[in-house]
């Protein structure tokens, strides 16, 4: 079916999977006319003019032609009605999952050198993730838009009720069982000083039971013996209307606030927004067994839910409420979004999985799946190198007493590189992740590589222990029994009692990204996409910290320890030998989650050609190979007075992966600067520090050093971060359209300009490139004579704070 054809499946989707059980090709004129009012339809949603009562007549007009035609041929021609196609009793589970993802960066022409807020505004989709260093174009802006959305269902057939004409005989069969559903959704958009979240999850159970004076066709089984083919109808639930919360948080230099207010959602996407092929739909009559899988992928932008409004003009009851228009109740930021259509917040990609395992007829043997211990709660973890385990028991539960063969397979298993994202520093060959471990007991035969078990003899129930190999370990766990029940073979699969699933998630994985959901739900993230990469604290320029919440969940060593990160809070790994910038409280400074690093942990050894990258053993979910900063102390060739420590690299100022191998602070010349101005102004420094008490000691002398070198070290390392120095408050004391460099080349701008308080506050570079730090003379002086010595970041007219970035995926200050 054709990408825009899942908008009008309760449309025409029945009527053409009846046309395929006849059996026989409509004629050329009618199937030639069908495929013209399909691509009609197609195109009027595409347009955004609806679909008029007139097309869909003559559509529905002419699927009614074709199939009278082919009941009229089959009669000509003496065969029996439906070409022996027959609805049958079946029992079994069909489950539908969903996940969905977008996100999109508002890019501004122009932005470089000018304020916030200039330049042509556009959404761009910014679905493509990149793999190396080099930014996308289409990073580049203040604001971000990101959004999640997971959908599952689940439905039981415990059985099939004949349903009788008026004359007693069974024309058809009623299935009986229960449908469960349920979505999750999440968005986050993000400007200067503002960012909304929004949370939205609702989950509802229908009950389907007989009944005689009304016919549920809530799911349907019809197959054709002699072909050995079958058709099927698959289930839906509609969730009602869903409550759940925005939250507005706005934040500025001088105030908070925060807003509240209910909303109501729409229920989950249709949930199939396609069909499988039928051709592919065959199964062996002899067996009675019926089982497969179906998956539909839409590419990134696949779908926009405001599109989708303005065609149909409503939204059916089968559509989920993913929001077109962001928020859409803060009226100015959705004014923007709408200028932009079909570049908007809400364009999703992702995918549908179907699966299903039915059984024609009553089938007599029912078994279960049972994880035991903490399983919701349970997480990989290698502790000394040996992994964590869970439990697992399968069990006939009917008949009661029935005992058969019981098979354990892993499947779908991860193979990550290494054990975490910086763990083993050298290459290994990967292996499964997951895998059955001999502790499971001397009555299974467990395969070489752990994948699969069987028990030796029949017995009615058998437990396992799964053990893992990763900390993101990840995969799925099946059984099936192998049974005689009537005097035949059988196999049954065992069923997940409160999903209607054939499998356990390991570990608890119920929308599908790969990450543990006690971890998501921990941090208030549920669901979220596995390559999302929303950190939003500390403020800055755009969000995210170049590690997606995979990896963040995954975790990293540091210093010989393995932890998982805060996925909220942005991550900054740095490489600090001689403890300059952690003595210094970087951390506390920036705001960040600063973690100080081995070597090896982040490839600070001096040879290897992806030097400073710290998520070097990535697989899933990765965006870009993020870097860390390497501080040290270095000494000048020669004496260079007040040339204080650098942080070099191109034209361009942060993130981490612009920085060359080296931060480095000259605490030699620092010193030796110190010594000399306290000796050249001694008496005033005396008389200065008398007044409070202070006498320019020994200790005093080596408390102002520790002072310099830890200010040095924390305004390098944010140059490695995009903050440049003060050239904004610079402007301001300069005549209009004075060239900034050239008056820092030739004017005599000492003291600096900007909050005193900012450790990026001097400004006399050499050079163009503000990379180079030669602290202002006289500002020394201030601070020997009892002025404090800089220890934050500045949020007023510069905005140091503003201007951090730490994805590597992201663009600096270009110079």
């Amino acid at each position: 079916m054709k990408r825009w054809a899942f908008l009008v499946p309760f449309l025409f989707l029945g009527w053409t999977a009846a046309a395929g059980i006849c059996g026989a090709a409509p004629a050329e004129d009618l199937e030639r006319r069908i495929g013209e009012l399909e691509k009609a339809v197609e195109e009027s949603v595409k347009s955004g003019r609806g679909l008029s009562p007139e097309l869909m007549e003559e559509l529905a007009k002419a699927v009614e032609e074709l199939l009278k035609g082919e009941k009229d041929r089959e009669e000509s021609e003496g065969k029996e009605p439906g070409g022996g196609w027959e609805e049958v009793p079946f029992t079994g589970t069909i489950t539908v999952s969903r996940n969905l993802s977008g996100s999109a960066v508002m890019k501004e022409a122009g932005e470089s050198g000018t304020a916030l807020g200039a330049g042509k505004r556009d959404w761009r989709w910014s679905g493509r993730k990149e793999s190396g260093g080099s930014p996308s174009s289409d990073q580049e802006g203040s604001s971000s838009w990101s959004g999640s959305s997971s959908a599952f269902l689940s439905a039981m057939i415990t059985g099939s009720e004949p349903i009788p004409d008026r004359d007693g005989n069974v024309i058809g069969y009623q299935p009986v069982g229960y449908v469960t559903g349920r979505v999750t959704e999440r968005e986050k958009f993000r400007a200067k000083h503002v960012s909304i979240t929004s949370h939205y999850s609702r989950s509802a159970r229908e009950e389907h039971a007989f009944s005689p004076e009304s016919i549920d066709g809530w799911c349907r089984l019809t197959v054709n013996p002699k072909e050995g083919r079958y058709a099927l109808s698959f289930p839906s639930i509609y969730l009602g209307d869903g409550t759940g919360e925005t939250v507005m948080a706005y934040s500025g230099p001088d105030m908070r606030l925060e807003e509240r207010e209910p909303w109501h959602g729409l229920g989950p996407v249709d949930w199939i927004p396609s069909e499988p092929d039928r051709e592919s739909l065959r199964y062996n009559p002899d067996r009675g067994v019926v089982a497969g899988s179906f998956t539909y992928a839409l590419p990134p932008g696949g779908i926009d839910m405001d599109l989708m409004r303005r065609g149909l003009g409503f939204i059916p009851p089968e559509l989920s409420g993913l929001k077109g228009e962001l928020l859409s109740g803060y009226s100015g930021l959705a004014k923007e979004f709408a200028a932009a259509a079909g570049k908007t917040p809400g364009m999703y990609s992702g995918t549908w999985t179907v699966t299903w395992s039915l059984n024609i007829g009553k089938v007599p043997v029912r078994a279960e799946l049972e994880p035991g211990g903490d399983y919701e709660n349970w997480m990989p973890e290698l502790i000394w190198g040996v992994g964590n385990f869970v439990r697992v028991k399968a069990k006939i539960v009917e008949p009661a007493g029935l005992e058969g063969k019981i098979r354990f397979t892993l499947e779908d298993v991860s193979r990550e590189p290494g054990v975490c994202m910086n763990f083993p520093f050298y290459d290994r060959e990967e292996a499964p992740d997951l895998v059955i471990s001999e502790m499971s007991g001397l009555g299974l035969n467990i395969a070489e590589d752990g994948q699969t078990a069987v028990t030796l003899d029949d017995v009615n129930e058998a437990e396992i222990v799964v053990q893992a190999r990763d900390f993101g370990a990840r995969g799925k766990l099946s059984a099936t029994a192998v049974v005689l029940a009537g005097g035949k073979e059988m196999e049954v699969r065992a069923v997940l009692k409160r999903t209607g699933e054939h499998w356990v998630t390991l570990p608890l994985d119920e929308n599908r990204n790969g990450i543990a959901d006690c971890w998501e739900k921990a941090y208030g993230i549920c669901p979220c996409a596995a390559d999302s990469d929303d950190d939003g604290e500390p403020e800055g320029k755009a969000p995210g910290d170049g590690l997606s919440a995979y990896e963040e969940y995954r975790g990293f060593f540091v210093k010989g320890r393995h932890g998982r990160l805060d996925p909220n809070r942005k991550d900054l790994f740095v490489h600090d030998p001689d403890g300059l910038a952690e003595n210094a409280g970087f951390g506390q400074v920036t705001g960040l989650a600063v973690h100080y690093i081995e070597p090896e942990e982040g490839r600070c050894t001096g040879t290897d050609d992806r030097a400073r990258v710290v998520n070097f053993r990535s697989g899933f979910s990765h965006l870009v190979d993020q870097h860390c900063l390497w501080i040290k102390k270095d000494t000048l060739p020669e004496p260079d007075p007040f040339n204080w420590g650098a942080c070099e690299g191109p034209p361009e100022i942060g993130p981490p992966r612009t920085a060359d191998r080296y931060v480095l602070v000259y605490a030699d010349q620092i010193r030796a600067d110190l010594e000399r101005t306290v000796r050249e102004n001694r008496p005033e420094i005396t008389n200065a520090l008398g007044q409070r008490g202070l006498r320019p000691d020994a200790a005093w002398f080596e408390e102002q050093v520790a002072a310099a070198v830890a200010m040095t070290a924390i305004h390098e390392a944010c140059h490695g971060l995009g903050i440049s120095h003060h050239y904004r408050s610079l402007r301001e004391t300069l005549p209009k359209g004075a060239d900034v460099e050239k008056a820092i080349m030739e004017l005599d701008i000492s003291p600096s300009t900007g909050q005193m308080s900012c450790v990026m506050r001097y400004t006399r570079d050499w050079g163009k490139h503000p990379r180079l730090t030669f602290k202002a003379e006289s500002e020394t002086l201030d601070m020997l004579r009892g002025r404090p010595w800089p220890h934050t970041l500045c949020d007023t007219l510069d905005d140091c704070r503003g201007q951090m970035v730490v994805s590597d995926r992201e663009t600096g200050h270009i110079f």
